[in-house]
């Protein structure tokens, strides 16, 4: 088995209400590496920065009150998806708000969390989901590279059999 791989987690926080639960779930320094933004210039380039294949990433992204809020959590996702597609999306919002930002945001986030006392353990939860798609998507590409290598050596040992077959016939 390969080394665990190390998940970016990305956190946009501009009212500063999550992120340190979020930096104290996700403690490991082994397995994760968390940031924190609290404005979308640098969350943006940091996210370019650590643009890498292979690496699994999640953006954890807080809408608060207001629908320019929500508008500009979908502009958010959007450039986050133009940068990396295979990023994660987790909206935190909260609890009577949940039902505006689903209809709100355009694009397909992975889930919408409301901000409440156990928003800690079901990020933890869909973090761990995202980590789990990630690594069955590199199992998945490892196993067709393997099937091809396999049918490849079947066919060309195939195509020398019958080569050998009609040009020595008598070791048959």
């Amino acid at each position: 088995m390969s080394k665990a791989s190390k998940t970016y987690i990305f956190c946009y926080d501009d009212h500063r209400s999550f992120s340190d639960e979020i930096r104290k779930r996700f403690s490991d320094a082994a397995q994760y590496a968390v940031f924190t933004f609290h404005n979308t210039d640098d969350f943006m380039n940091q996210l370019i920065a650590e643009k890498g294949h292979g690496l699994c990433k999640v953006a954890i992204i807080g809408v608060h009150e207001s629908a320019e809020d929500i508008l500009s959590a979908n502009r958010l996702m959007e450039e986050i998806l133009k940068v990396d597609n295979s990023a994660g999306l987790i909206l935190l919002c909260s609890p009577d708000k949940l039902e505006q930002v689903r209809k709100g945001v355009s694009l397909n986030e992975d889930s919408v969390i409301p901000l409440n006392s156990n928003m800690t353990l079901r990020t933890h939860n869909i973090v761990k989901k995202l980590i789990s798609e990630h690594n069955l998507s590199i199992y998945r590409r490892r196993r067709n590279l393997s099937l091809y290598v396999i049918i490849a050596f079947v066919i060309i040992a195939c195509l020398i059999a019958v080569f050998s077959y009609f040009h020595f016939p008598e070791y048959f």
